[in-house]
């Protein structure tokens, strides 16, 4: 896979801007436009991002003498996926994640709580998803 990028030199080089199959043959003598080869295997990117969360107390409780608490967190993020010939696609993703905490902890302790991987299981499924509007197509 090779991506033709031009210089701005000429017009031929402009109209030919674009990805190919086979290396591109340049069009006259000292062009200074780039040819990237890509590789042969070109995939699509999907990149996950978390921007915020919120934590929604639903209720409380005592059992045994010991204060209950349970709720939602709720992580919010933004899903990019780059295609192979360059087309972007994304959407915003939220998860939920039902949360019971136990004892006289003032709040939901962030750092002990395996959110990371859940959220990023999910947004993984959304960019699938998105890249399935990637054209089949490489070249221009």
């Amino acid at each position: 896979m090779y991506e033709w990028i031009s210089s701005g030199g000429c017009e031929r080089c402009d109209a030919m801007e674009g990805f190919y199959d086979e290396e591109p043959v340049r069009p006259h003598p000292n062009c200074q436009c780039e040819i990237i080869n890509h590789g042969a295997e070109t995939a699509n990117i999907i990149e996950a991002e978390w921007d915020d969360y919120e934590w929604d107390l639903e209720r409380r409780w005592f059992d045994n003498g010991v204060r209950n608490r349970k709720g939602v967190l709720t992580i919010r993020g933004t899903v990019r996926v780059t295609c192979q010939n360059g087309a972007e696609f994304f959407d915003d993703v939220d998860i939920q994640l039902d949360l019971h905490i136990e004892g006289d902890q003032v709040d939901f302790p962030l750092e002990e709580i395996d959110w990371d991987d859940q959220w990023m299981e999910k947004a993984m499924e959304v960019g699938e998803q998105l890249a399935t509007q990637c054209p089949d197509f490489l070249c221009c």
